[in-house]
């Protein structure tokens, strides 16, 4: 399976939210997730070293949607700079769905 690409700015210091929709390729019809999960996406430095895993919910397989988290906590620890935060997301058969390389953003105002 070749991955989709993620091109979504994180800013530092803020809560990162995001539902991702998976279809067949060439098609829009739902990727039926059923059976693959538990889903891990993780964030990197470009060193390799891990940053932040994000809470994935799948509440209903069938319609090959996610809900992706990280709170504001974990993207405090990302460093700012453009494609500094690599990112991927796999079942649990290590089949990939998404990568890329995010900026990061410093978040305005600074959280209390």
């Amino acid at each position: 399976m070749t991955p989709g690409t993620l091109n979504i700015p994180i800013y530092r210091g803020a809560a990162w939210r995001h539902t991702l929709r998976f279809l067949q390729s060439g098609t829009t019809t739902p990727l039926d997730l059923s059976g693959l999960g538990p889903f891990v996406m993780q964030f990197s430095d470009t060193s390799g070293r891990i940053l932040a895993s994000a809470t994935v919910t799948v509440d209903t397989p069938s319609s090959g949607i996610m809900d992706i988290a990280l709170t504001a906590t974990q993207t405090q620890l990302f460093p700012i700079g453009s494609g500094m935060v690599r990112v991927g997301i796999r079942d649990s058969l290590n089949n990939p769905y998404a990568q890329g390389n995010l900026d990061v953003i410093q978040f305005t105002p600074r959280p209390a």
